[in-house]
């Protein structure tokens, strides 16, 4: 797996609303905000959940899948930040890093 996959559900489902992400700096629109319950967390990588728009706010750090979000973090989701393992940093250019560019995901697909 070389992406976070997120859904809107837990235990891995969402009702055709799941978005796979690499390593980067992700602002959630509308249609993505606030709806996380359940993530899939590549071997190695790191994703940090804010409720915060700019990584701020109560957070919670993911190394392995979470099939609930529930007691956490669930459906309050407005920033995520991605950290792959070094040997996987070169998988996804471009994407940006905890470092670089912050995109915005505009909708699940």
């Amino acid at each position: 797996m070389t992406e976070a996959v997120f859904f809107s559900d837990a235990n891995h489902k969402g009702k055709g609303k799941s978005k796979a992400l690499g390593p980067g700096r992700y602002v959630l629109a509308e249609d993505f905000n606030d709806i996380i319950s359940s993530v899939r967390v590549p071997a190695g990588w790191t994703v940090t959940l804010f409720d915060g728009r700019d990584f701020d706010g109560e957070r919670i750090e993911l190394t392995s899948d979470a099939i609930s979000l529930d007691g956490r973090i669930n459906d309050r989701t407005s920033s995520i930040l991605i950290t792959a393992a070094k040997a996987d940093a070169a998988l996804s250019p471009g994407e940006g890093t905890a470092r670089g560019n912050v995109h915005v995901v505009y909708s699940l697909a």
